[in-house]
């Protein structure tokens, strides 16, 4: 069902990247509402969506003087491959190696096919152009996005700021579940993964959204990922989030706490 996390306790167990500072004045004006009870929930995320997810524990991260220019668009090619190794942040178990290639570009969309250590195929994604989402598998469940969903920033510079509702279905439910993030990219930092030393911008999202199971009400997640214009992609993602759990009071409970990072990457053949 989830990981109960009480407040008092959030700061102890687990360190969270922190959120912008231009979330926290997210508004409830601005997202669709369709029915009483979700507006209830868009008032109180909105009064505070970041100290939903971080607790007292948040701290500012150090970050780098910028590219005097923002860095090009990422470009994808027939035969880049990325290789993660996946950790519960929990308990810092390994959960694997998920292995992202580039088997498909036609105009501006893109299909990566992901598999695992041993070659078995887990899932396609699918962009319109690198990376606005359409099918996405980086989360709890298969995702299909009404519209391509940014995981950059239009432009690779510190400060830019994008937010964005949608609609999203899951395999197996017809229903459109609303979808609302808010995307900030507060700096660069240089970042150190398996696969070497990167100098990144670091991208957050916030997330307010409605769950397919029915009773995870009130959900929130918070992603953050460290782009790498070397790789043309991200060389570390961090995904979390919470819900409720219905009850007097109702509880509140963790989803998955997921680190992957990047172990190797592998440019496209040149011809």
């Amino acid at each position: 069902m989830g990981v109960r996390c009480p407040n008092d306790d959030l700061a102890m167990t687990m360190r969270l990247s922190p959120a912008p500072p231009p979330l926290t004045g997210a508004s409830s004006e601005d997202a669709p509402v369709a029915d009483p009870g979700r507006r209830h929930w868009l008032r109180v995320a909105a009064a505070s969506p970041a100290a939903l997810l971080l607790g007292a524990c948040a701290t500012s991260p150090a970050f780098l003087p910028g590219p005097p220019t923002p860095p090009p668009a990422p470009v994808a090619r027939v035969g880049q491959r990325w290789r993660y190794q996946q950790i519960n942040r929990y308990n810092g178990q390994s959960l694997g190696i998920h292995v992202h290639t580039v088997t498909q570009v036609d105009g501006e969309r893109i299909v990566v096919t992901i598999t695992d250590g041993d070659g078995a195929t887990v899932g396609q994604e699918r962009y319109e152009a690198p990376w606005r989402v359409i099918d996405d598998l980086g989360f709890d469940m298969p995702q299909h996005f009404a519209q391509p969903v940014p995981r950059l920033p239009a432009v690779l510079r510190a400060g830019a700021r994008e937010s964005l509702s949608t609609t999203y279905q899951v395999p197996g439910n017809s229903s459109s579940l609303f979808w609302r993030q808010w995307l900030s990219a507060p700096g660069w930092e240089r970042i150190t993964v398996p696969a070497g030393t990167y100098d990144c911008l670091r991208i957050e999202r916030l997330i307010q959204f409605r769950h397919s199971d029915m009773f995870r009400e009130w959900p929130e997640r918070q992603e953050t990922i460290w782009y790498a214009p070397a790789v043309e992609r991200w060389v570390l993602r961090e995904w979390t989030g919470i819900y409720y759990w219905p009850g007097r009071p109702p509880t509140r409970l963790r989803e998955d706490w997921i680190t992957s990072r990047l172990i190797d990457y592998t440019p496209a053949p040149t011809s």
